[in-house]
């Protein structure tokens, strides 16, 4: 009776997941997470398989002196067919490949940097790695790593359970910020596209993040800025993202006018209204990042376009 008057007369997806929990129902995942789909796992081979594609990265001009020979060979595994990675690159299997490699080496130049380079035994964890863009690198061009990942959607957690290699721990995490993880157990730390779309609680994941992570530990995370807003274009698929959701959105009167316009708050979120989660796009001013985000680390940076269209913050755990 309780939960069933809760469930009339709230509508809170935190209510949704309390009353469905009563009820004995399993339907309280798909309110933190998203569920494995039971279709199959397409094979479409290694790396390897895929050298003649078509490239877009920018990678061999960003580092010119890349023995690209030597890291293709260290990594045999299968690569994720496109509805595996959420379309992302099309069909273009050699240039997602890419573009992780790319990413793992600004990581890895970020880490040498701030005097935290990667060394054997070191523990690395990708909060969102989806099928392992980014992380799959850490797992094959590294030797000794202790790697980490995790991300909202079990489909992604099967793939690499199923096609990357052993060392690799993975676990499907859920929108509430606790990570199965000890206490001052990373040195790096990184997330690629999670707090573009982090509305709520994003303030608790970066207290969750600074627990996992070791006195001195480095976070690497992208975001969509105030520069993110000014530069982006109707051709550019952020701005895509954003017009399509202009139909379910109640907060905003999205139109080419307002995109056009200054950004309007600090935080500003554009929410699509139909979904349960994974439904937000967040823009962060830079002044709100280094004042807000500065209560929890020691921010080095904000690197514009640091990875693609999105700025990359680089942030380091206190060492007292």
């Amino acid at each position: 009776m309780f939960y069933a008057i809760l469930k009339k007369k709230l509508k809170s997806p935190f209510v949704r997941l309390l009353t469905s929990a009563c009820a004995g129902s399993n339907d309280y995942l798909s309110s933190i997470a998203i569920k494995n789909s039971n279709s199959e796992f397409q094979s479409i081979g290694s790396v390897n398989n895929h050298l003649n594609g078509e490239i877009h990265s920018d990678i061999f001009s960003v580092y010119p002196e890349i023995n690209i020979e030597h890291m293709i060979s260290r990594d045999s595994y299968n690569l994720p067919a496109t509805c595996d990675r959420e379309l992302y690159h099309g069909d273009r299997h050699y240039d997602w490949w890419l573009s992780g490699l790319l990413d793992y080496l600004k990581i890895r130049q970020v880490t040498q940097k701030y005097g935290r380079p990667l060394k054997a035994g070191d523990a690395f964890y990708e909060m969102g790695c989806a099928s392992g863009r980014v992380l799959r690198h850490f797992a094959v061009q590294c030797d000794d790593l202790n790697v980490w990942g995790s991300d909202i959607n079990n489909r992604h957690i099967e793939w690499m359970r199923l096609n990357l290699p052993e060392n690799i721990k993975i676990f499907q995490n859920t929108i509430l910020p606790q990570l199965p993880l000890e206490s001052n157990s990373i040195d790096i730390a990184c997330a690629f596209s999670v707090f573009t779309h982090i509305d709520d609680l994003d303030f608790a994941w970066l207290c969750e993040i600074r627990r996992v992570l070791k006195k001195g530990g480095l976070f690497y995370v992208t975001i969509h800025s105030d520069d993110t807003w000014k530069f982006m274009r109707p051709k550019d698929q952020i701005y895509q993202n954003l017009i399509k959701m202009a139909p379910y959105s109640n907060d905003y009167n999205i139109t080419e006018d307002f995109l056009a316009g200054p950004l309007p708050r600090d935080k500003t979120v554009f929410i699509s209204r139909p979904a349960n989660n994974y439904n937000t796009n967040v823009f962060l001013k830079k002044d709100y990042i280094y004042r807000e985000w500065g209560r929890f680390f020691n921010i080095h940076e904000i690197i514009r376009a640091g990875s693609d269209y999105q700025d990359v913050v680089v942030m380091q755990k206190p060492l007292d």
